[in-house]
């Protein structure tokens, strides 16, 4: 699954979170009116999070994100620095199953590996810009400013996942 990323520099309306049950964890999503504004891996077992799931949500991306050959426009609202969207531009080009080490993005956009890891950690829209495919040059490499936890399990659950429905047509 890639996203067609529509990037928007304002977004009107009321703010409204739905969370999105994924086997690899549940992702909170906030919204304003058509657009994304922010998105977040929801760690905690809180059944208040889990008692708002929207269940047809989460059966429309795990159906889009299943389908490697598909593609899912999203607005998504412009944030960060310069170089942060350099960076999260170049992340939604890396396709769906693939990698890419720190530092081959960085060699590629000039710069240096642990700008590109930053860049990342800043990453306000996880599994929409992928930083996930993001990987050391030996071994996994951290998730969301963290080396293990959590987040780190998510990214190799994100990996593997991607890997198992790469080749689905």
């Amino acid at each position: 699954m890639t996203f067609s990323v529509e990037w928007v520099d304002t977004a009107e309306g009321l703010q409204e979170s739905q969370i999105i049950n994924l086997p690899f964890a549940d992702i909170k999503i906030d919204r304003r009116g058509d657009v994304i504004v922010s998105a977040d891996w929801v760690l905690s077992a809180d059944p208040v999070a889990k008692k708002h799931a929207d269940v047809t949500m989460t059966s429309v991306w795990l159906e889009c994100w299943q389908q490697a050959d598909k593609s899912t426009s999203l607005k998504l609202l412009k944030q960060g620095t310069c170089y942060q969207f350099k960076v999260w531009q170049e992340l939604l080009k890396i396709p769906f199953g693939h990698t890419m080490t720190y530092k081959a993005l960085a060699l590629q956009i000039g710069s240096g590996a642990r700008a590109i890891g930053n860049a990342c950690k800043k990453n306000p829209y996880p599994l929409i810009i992928p930083c996930h495919r993001i990987v050391a040059a030996h071994g996994l490499g951290g998730y969301s400013g963290e080396t293990q936890g959590d987040l780190v399990a998510i990214k190799r659950k994100l990996l593997a996942a991607e890997a198992m429905f790469k080749y689905v047509t």
